[in-house]
């Protein structure tokens, strides 16, 4: 399967380029199955010209522990940025958000399409914790965000995969050892080129539901 085909057909599809038929018939082809096809067509909804409503953040005061990065409140979320450490010690950045005041919530890593932790991506973890999760979304591209598909395709080319898992893993371990985190395991959803990598960190580690 050549995946860089797949992603763009998921974008052509995203932005209207193309229809749902055509984007069936193509992906069909690519993937190898209509019911693969299907479930990818059902992971990569068409972008709305009409853009969903986003409460605006404002500032909260004090964050959650001292690896918050500017916390915001918004319609009874935290949320913001977060550092935690890496496989290797270094410093990695994500988005996380959860619902606001006491209690403890069940973890969910979120993870990026191949356009990078952009907007949409902080939309998705804030309206998983809206459900009543702790929600973390690692920046597997440190900062960068593509908004062609020419530039994604360098980022996901660029990516080191197996490095990228054992990011992941990190950021589920540091969900788990919140205080605000229920049980002893992370759930994990991932997005186009995120779906892929949610099977590699399934395979890798053994602290998800």
């Amino acid at each position: 399967m050549d995946r860089i085909y797949v992603m763009q057909l998921v974008r052509s599809f995203q932005v209207g380029e193309i229809s749902r038929r055509t984007f069936l018939r193509r992906a069909t082809a690519a993937v190898g199955s209509m019911s693969a096809a299907s479930l990818l067509l059902a992971a990569c909804q068409p972008i709305s010209g009409t853009p969903r409503p986003v409460v605006e953040a404002t500032p909260s005061g004090e964050g959650v522990g001292s690896t918050d990065t500017n916390m915001t409140t918004e319609a009874g979320l935290a949320a913001g940025a977060v550092e935690y450490p890496g496989p290797d010690g270094e410093t990695l950045t994500g988005y996380w958000a959860r619902p606001e005041g006491d209690g403890a919530y069940p973890a969910v890593i979120v993870l990026q399409e191949w356009w990078g932790l952009n907007e949409h991506i902080m939309d998705v973890t804030r309206r998983i914790a809206a459900e009543g999760y702790v929600a973390l979304a690692p920046d597997l591209y440190k900062g960068q965000v593509a908004t062609e598909p020419d530039e994604a395709r360098k980022l996901v080319m660029e990516l080191d995969m197996p490095a990228a898992v054992d990011e992941i893993g990190s950021a589920i371990d540091f969900a788990l050892a919140q205080e605000f985190v229920a049980g002893d395991k992370a759930a994990i959803v991932g997005f186009c080129m995120g779906g892929r990598l949610v099977l590699m960190t399934a395979l890798a580690n053994d602290n998800l539901a």
